[in-house]
């Protein structure tokens, strides 16, 4: 991590930004699977509606560009697994707005329609919470 210089991330915000970013997506990830798990069908409900009204999509993308430009520009370290999943997040994010700013509003509803399928939010969840586990493992100290 060379994006502020050295250490100056551990100046400002006291601890390793893997540490702090692994804190930060693996209780996330954590939340969002309890979600998927405890309010499936809400969610199922909220995201059909999210690719049916361009209005949202728009915020969305605009939020998801922001979010990712600024986890890529403050941290890319691909030297362990954690960062690695980390790095790649940041990036997933960037790309997930650059999808909803750009592919017309028929593509997206074709596109994401298998994510709407009950199966999917199931391998979803499963995926949010052994990474959030994992992640916060690794920011906590877990392991």
């Amino acid at each position: 991590m060379k994006a502020l210089g050295g250490n100056t991330w551990v100046i400002i915000i006291g601890m390793e930004p893997t540490l702090l970013l692994a804190r930060v997506f693996g209780v996330y990830f954590i939340i969002a699977a309890v979600m998927v798990f405890m309010n499936r069908k809400a969610l199922m409900i909220s995201v059909e509606a999210m690719f049916k009204e361009r209005f949202a999509q728009m915020i969305a993308a605009m939020l998801s560009i922001l979010g990712g430009l600024l986890f890529i520009n403050l941290y890319q370290d691909w030297s362990t697994l954690a960062s690695g999943i980390i790095s790649a997040i940041a990036w997933l994010i960037l790309l997930k707005g650059l999808l909803y700013a750009f592919v017309p509003e028929a593509r997206l509803v074709k596109l994401f329609k298998g994510f709407t399928e009950g199966n999917w939010y199931t391998m979803d969840g499963i995926l949010a919470l052994v990474l959030g586990i994992y992640l916060s493992g690794i920011g906590y100290g877990m392991w």
